[in-house]
């Protein structure tokens, strides 16, 4: 669906994030000697049996930031999907 510039890890380094919205993913990937190297794949939220989202099939997450979020030096992911905001600390 996107893609944008985040910063990630110690000390963080740019990444681009790509939004899956198929499977409502987020990959990320780096650059590494002229080649890309995917860095990490994960789904975001799970979808409700539920919910009947045939019609209704948005973007999610429909928008990411990253920074240092709790001031360990170490680059975070936000995520905002539906009405939940996810904070993904790194590592």
């Amino acid at each position: 669906a996107y893609a944008k510039l985040v910063r990630l890890g110690q000390p963080p380094e740019p990444m681009i994030a790509l939004i899956d919205a198929a499977n409502r993913s987020i990959e990320l990937i780096s650059e590494e000697d002229g080649n890309l190297r995917m860095e990490l794949a994960f789904e975001v939220l799970l979808v409700s049996d539920f919910a009947n989202l045939s019609g209704s099939r948005g973007t999610e997450p429909h928008d990411l930031e990253s920074g240092d979020l709790n001031g360990d030096g170490i680059g975070d992911l936000v995520a905002l999907s539906h009405d939940k905001l996810l904070i993904y600390l790194g590592e």
